[in-house]
């Protein structure tokens, strides 16, 4: 991955991978054995000593956090914040909705920090700019 300085970054091979981090390990083997070693590699179940344990704690903390804010509660927010977006005559959406039809240009675009400031339902947070 070195190189003279302002030179593009050089690909990583497999090896290279494992030290980056993107990879858990190499498949050595050629074009025409790759794809079966891979199969075999899925199938081979991980330690199963490891992965009950695993499998455990994922449930657990779903459980954990359905118990908290069931998706259900999660969904039917969603929609009622859609709903009160499209029962809103002011909303943005209708005034981009004819211009789409039109293939005109809509109102001015709003930058995505706008969107959030505007909106009523998130807190502001002022940021630390550090000592002064």
């Amino acid at each position: 991955m070195g190189g003279a300085r302002g030179a593009a970054p050089r690909p990583a091979g497999g090896a290279g991978a494992l030290g980056l981090g993107p990879a858990d390990r190499v498949v050595d083997r050629g074009p025409g054995e790759f794809a079966a070693e891979v199969t075999r590699s899925a199938l081979r179940p991980a330690s199963r000593d490891r992965l009950r344990p695993r499998i455990a704690a994922k449930r657990a903390e779903y459980e954990r956090r359905e118990a908290l804010a069931p998706l259900a509660a999660h969904r039917a927010h969603e929609l009622s914040r859609m709903r009160a977006i499209l029962d809103d005559p002011a909303a943005r959406c209708h005034a981009l909705r004819p211009a789409l039809g039109r293939k005109e240009a809509g109102p001015e675009p709003r930058t995505r920090t706008a969107q959030v400031r505007a909106r009523a339902d998130r807190p502001t947070v002022k940021q630390d700019r550090g000592p002064r």
